[in-house]
């Protein structure tokens, strides 16, 4: 699953979350249907890290 992960990390979605001379880490991305909601999971040997975006009153979220 981990090899799976790192490609996300490597060349996917979540290509921004790339940190220089870090080989093992991974993670993944995702959005709920109707863009209210966008999330990502990082993880290395040692740390794993999690971000939420949303707004309280469930609208959509703007691109930036």
């Amino acid at each position: 699953m981990s090899k799976i992960l790192k490609q996300v990390i490597m060349c996917g979605t979540a290509i921004r979350a790339q940190i220089k001379g870090r080989k093992y880490i991974a993670g993944k991305t995702g959005t709920t249907d109707n863009y209210t909601n966008a999330w990502f999971i990082g993880y290395s040997p040692h740390l794993v890290c999690t971000v939420f975006i949303g707004n309280d009153d469930n609208s959509t979220l703007e691109m930036a």
